[in-house]
């Protein structure tokens, strides 16, 4: 056993245990991030945080290659922050800051400054990058997701530098965030959680691109109802991506711009719902399987073929439901209107058209060649007074055969027939706002009525077939 005098020469003269620390930046000396005199305690290691937490002399800049746990700018910051480089390249290992561990950078600050890092970063290890605060943080320089990298926060984030390598890319929390590089050849799963991922162009699947260049199908939502939205900013377009909507979530496509139309022709799959937001139209060309609800809160979702809940077929443009629940499709939203534009050769579907705007309205608009029939009686979730309007060009027997109602006695639904082409009534139905007739042609069928006898009828043009 080693004498007391043996432990006192092992206890002053064995090496002593390194500990991460927060290196705070000053900046005194001058902008080299390397020089020790310019951090209190000396340049940060891998293993420490770059903090930045007041005002300061210089902005970094890399003179060499560096490396850190992770960087943190802080609510005493006292302006903004950009990490620049001269042709290196930042190493984030992922460390614990401010108390959460896994974080490469977080930005917490509440005041206006802003954190840029236009110098290349490389992670190192599986992380997170936080943005909690009401201020943009932009990565300007090349991103290499060597491991897997999560966006997360209540803030926006954009990353305009080319993302590349084989980590898996998750957006997560509720914040945006922007990649603009179309130079993209980040080849890992890309999974948008929760928030927002917002692009400018779409690329095909295998193709260098904002949504990566890889077959893999680009995950939308999550377990507990969390809706992932894709926003699309950019021009008409299309692409091959696959897509998932998430057990449990909500995938959104939202196309922003009226006028603008994207169109996705690879498979949508997955158990979860799909979202259409946005003023634009999205076209979904592809033989989807996607099991869950669809619904249109804004602009317009355009199909060739709906599918049915009974004897449905396994695919179709919107998807493959199996209950009534899940077939069902909403129209509209608060004060926004939806349509379901039909350009296919004709069918009959039992889906269920729910009207769920309070005074947003549905418009069902046939364009294809052959006429379509919905069988099923409608709904009206939607707690106000709103508008139904059918139309489109397909001049057959266009059918609503179940009945159109109001959703209370005083939120009701009005009708309107407008388009050159032809609508048949053939339920009871029992809607009170009054029926519009604007163009084409307006049939009853069978027991078929106008509505409620309170209801007013209004022809401005076109001809009503009273049959």
């Amino acid at each position: 056993m080693p004498s007391p005098r043996a432990f006192l020469f092992i206890l002053f003269f064995a090496p002593q245990a390194v500990f991460a620390a927060d290196r705070v930046w000053t900046g005194t000396t001058n902008t080299t991030w390397g020089t020790n005199s310019n951090w209190t305690g000396g340049a940060p290691s891998a293993g420490d945080n770059a903090e930045f937490n007041s005002a300061f002399s210089n902005q970094p800049n890399l003179a060499g290659n560096a490396s850190a746990g992770g960087i943190w700018m802080t609510g005493s910051v006292g302006q903004n922050v950009t990490i620049s480089d001269s042709g290196f390249t930042l190493t984030l290992q992922g460390n614990t800051i401010n108390g959460t561990a896994g974080l490469g950078i977080l930005v917490d600050n509440a005041n206006a400054f802003t954190l840029t890092i236009s110098a290349s970063l490389k992670v190192g290890n599986a992380q997170t990058w936080r943005n909690s605060s009401g201020n943009l943080l932009t990565i300007s320089g090349a991103v290499n997701t060597a491991k897997a990298l999560t966006i997360d926060g209540t803030g926006n984030t954009t990353i305009s530098g080319v993302v590349s390598s084989s980590g898996a890319l998750t957006k997560a929390g509720t914040g945006t965030l922007t990649l603009s590089n179309t130079g993209d050849t980040y080849t890992g799963q890309l999974t948008v959680q929760a928030g927002t991922l917002k692009i400018d162009t779409i690329n095909n699947a295998s193709a260098n691109g904002e949504l990566g260049n890889n077959a893999l199908s680009v995950i939308l939502g999550d377990t507990g109802g969390v809706t992932g939205t894709l926003e699309y900013t950019g021009a008409t377009a299309s692409s091959t991506k696959k897509f998932t909507m998430a057990t449990g979530g909500t995938g959104a496509f939202q196309v922003d711009t009226a006028g603008t139309t994207l169109t996705l022709s690879g498979v949508i799959d997955g158990a979860g719902a799909l979202l259409k937001t946005g003023a634009g139209t999205l076209t979904l060309s592809g033989a989807n399987t996607y099991t869950g609800k669809t619904s249109i809160q804004n602009g317009t979702l355009s199909v060739s073929s709906l599918n049915k809940v009974t004897g449905g077929s396994a695919s179709s443009s919107l998807g493959a439901p199996t209950t009534v629940a899940n077939g069902t499709i909403d129209i509209g939203s608060t004060t926004n209107s939806g349509t379901l534009l039909y350009t296919g050769s004709g069918e009959t579907t039992d889906r269920v058209i729910n009207l769920a705007g309070t005074t947003g309205g549905a418009v069902i608009q046939n364009d294809g060649t052959g006429a379509l029939t919905f069988s099923s009686n409608l709904t009206a979730t939607g707690a106000g007074s709103k508008t139904l309007t059918l139309q489109g060009s397909n001049t057959g027997s266009n059918t609503i055969s179940g009945i159109i109602v109001d959703n209370s006695s005083s939120n009701t639904t009005a009708l309107i027939k407008a388009g050159t082409g032809t609508w048949v009534l053939s339920g009871a139905n029992t809607y009170t706002g009054g029926t519009t007739l604007s163009a084409g042609t307006l049939q009853l069928s069978g027991s078929g009525t106008l509505g409620s006898s309170s209801g007013a009828l209004t022809v401005n043009a076109g001809t009503l077939d009273l049959n």
